[in-house]
């Protein structure tokens, strides 16, 4: 519950028995200092004050010094300068005033240089990045690894949808993450990629629970080398390549490791007999032999 201002105390008793009158006082939970008006909850308005102490941290200029060399009680003088700002322009003038030959160390917002890229309000200085001096934008090494990886792909667009509605901001964001970045999510993230099944030389779509594609993913490739899936996989993949693009082909084949290249024919055709079902072997009578 929020402590009255103004209390009634009696005022000073004589010598005699006779009765004190009650007089209103400023309650003493409150700052003393004549003129005080940095309430944080109601700027304008005298505030709240330690027990121990007659004056607030902003009336008292040892407390304010005081405060301004610890972490802790900085983060309070920077939380209260951010309400007067918002609430009364007159009241955070005030305070600058008081703040006057104080560095007041601002950590949570990024040090970049025109910086623009706060996610709430585009346009203004973001938040830097924890235990970073700089938000993902500003810090080229942060914004590659976020390129490089699913959840900072996703951040990334996320923070581009805002920007929309903010084209210098939106643009300026565009540059920054290059030519090589993908907008859609759903697509390999791999720079130069064109192993797209339906249209050769395009961005292939991503694999499931990953940012890049069967070809663009040594893993994926290396894993069905060893199985008839992905053996029919790698083979249903080339024969298309090489109808519509040949330099899509050979990129392909680059991918595949030198003692599958040596056994590639014989690996596929394995697989396609194995995966086939035998109703589908039509007899050659007149060889003696199958064919499909």
């Amino acid at each position: 519950m929020t402590e009255p201002l103004i209390v009634f105390s009696p005022s000073k008793r004589l010598r005699t028995k006779a009765h004190a009158p009650l007089v209103p006082k400023r309650s003493s939970k409150y700052c003393q200092k004549d003129g005080c008006v940095f309430s944080r909850q109601v700027p304008g308005q005298p505030a709240r004050k330690a027990a121990d102490v007659d004056f607030c941290v902003w009336c008292d200029d040892g407390l304010l010094a005081h405060a301004l060399q610890d972490a802790g009680t900085e983060m309070h003088v920077k939380v209260s300068l951010a309400c007067f700002k918002k609430k009364d322009p007159e009241v955070y003038r005030l305070a600058l005033e008081k703040l006057d030959g104080y560095e007041v160390h601002s950590q949570d917002f990024c040090a970049g240089i025109g910086c623009v890229y706060s996610n709430v309000k585009p346009g203004v200085r973001a938040r830097c990045q924890y235990a970073h001096d700089f938000c993902q934008w500003c810090d080229a090494d942060g914004l590659v690894e976020a390129k490089g990886s699913i959840e900072g792909r996703k951040r990334l667009n996320q923070a581009l949808s805002v920007f929309r509605t903010h084209p210098a901001v939106y643009e300026a964001a565009l540059a920054k993450l290059g030519k090589d970045f993908v907008r859609a999510s759903r697509y390999c993230g791999s720079t130069g990629c064109i192993f797209s099944y339906r249209n050769p030389g395009e961005r292939s779509r991503a694999r499931p629970q990953s940012d890049l594609c069967f070809w663009c993913n040594p893993a994926a490739v290396s894993a069905a080398e060893m199985t008839p899936s992905g053996i029919r996989r790698i083979g249903m993949d080339l024969r298309k390549f090489s109808t519509g693009r040949t330099d899509v082909f050979q990129a392909g084949v680059s991918k595949l490791s030198a003692a599958f290249l040596l056994d590639l024919r014989v690996c596929s055709l394995q697989a396609e007999q194995q995966a086939m079902p035998k109703e589908e072997l039509v007899e050659q009578h007149a060889r003696g032999r199958y064919y499909s």
